[in-house]
């Protein structure tokens, strides 16, 4: 009974630290969501300032010819060969607004894909926390494993050589588990089993028999352990989940543990608070500069049709070299 005493005090002392780190975590996720809300806040006002004075007007126009260079040039070549009639900005701007539509489409959706499996991780980690850190895929259940208790061999166990058992599991590995009858059972195999207070365990089954009943009862031992602990040498086949299909992996595992962990799950939550607030800022951002494109565009057409019909000179160079075109 000691030993599991011993367990039970550390696992609710563990329990405590844990609690006391989500609520810790909550705080800073909190304070760090005013924190950004504020700053990109700030960013937005100062930049739809230098907007609205006309501040960016030179680099908001030399983006706009660098993505309608055609356009200039072939204006400049219009021009050259006697042509009277100015191109219209406008009519481009919009022919090629129609082909950014399937692009911003494109976009959308695979923002819109990020934010969802952002939200099926936080829903899958925390319904993974709900169910014991344990989670079933059809017929097969996962976890992941812990402890080092089934990493390395205690020499003491000599029935691992003598079998030749080199199944063992390393630490943070996610392994799978599938149902087993009675019939199936057998020794020296591993095994997913819960303890008195509902722990979940997986180690070797090492021993099994009936007690004065006729009912069967199983001990088991973890390969890294000398010696059984007393809530695993007389448990009941309705506490065995499973037995241990083989299949592991480590790398998954780190994940998995980290993604159901309180900090993991709140890494993800700001990860999509995060996302979005970008989100937000990138399409109000977008708007304001696409509003003061679409003034500008007005502008360009006015000069373009002022050089075209004065015959004054078109010195398209003018645009590409970002002189200004108002010059």
């Amino acid at each position: 009974m000691n030993d599991l005493t011993a367990i039970l005090t550390a696992s609710a002392s563990a329990e405590r630290v844990e609690t006391t780190s989500l609520v810790v975590a909550i705080v800073v996720l909190a304070l760090l969501f005013v924190s950004f809300a504020a700053l990109f806040y700030l960013y937005y006002r100062y930049f739809r300032k230098t907007i609205d004075y006309r501040l960016e007007d030179r680099y908001i126009l030399k983006d706009m010819v660098q993505r309608s260079r055609s356009f200039f040039v072939k204006a400049g070549e219009n021009y050259d060969s006697g042509s009277k009639e100015a191109p219209s900005y406008q009519d481009h701007l919009a022919v090629k607004a129609k082909r950014a539509r399937l692009w911003k489409i494109i976009g959308n959706t695979v923002l819109v894909v990020f934010y969802l499996l952002i939200l099926a991780l936080m829903v899958a980690a925390i319904s993974i926390r709900s169910q014991g850190n344990s989670f079933k895929i059809g017929d097969k259940s996962y976890l992941v494993i812990k402890t080092g208790s089934m990493e390395t061999v205690n020499p003491s166990n000599s029935y691992i050589a003598e079998n030749h058992l080199d199944d063992q599991i390393l630490t943070y590995s996610l392994i799978e588990i599938e149902e087993v009858t009675p019939e199936e059972m057998e020794r020296y195999r591993i095994y997913a089993f819960l303890t008195d207070d509902g722990t979940l365990v997986v180690h070797r089954l090492i021993d099994m028999g009936s007690n004065g009943d006729g009912e069967m009862r199983y001990a088991f031992r973890g390969d890294a352990n000398s010696t059984s602990a007393s809530y695993e040498v007389s448990v009941p086949f309705e506490r065995i989940i499973g037995i241990y299909t083989g299949w592991n992996n480590w790398g998954l595992g780190i994940f998995v543990n980290y993604a159901q962990s309180y900090i993991g799950i709140i890494t993800l939550a700001f990860a999509l608070i995060l996302v979005g607030f970008y989100d937000v800022l990138d399409a109000a951002i977008g708007k304001r500069i696409k509003a003061r494109e679409d003034d500008l565009a007005i502008e360009v057409d006015a000069d373009v049709k002022r050089r075209f019909a004065t015959r004054a000179g078109f010195p398209y160079t003018l645009y590409l070299g970002f002189a200004g075109p108002f010059a």
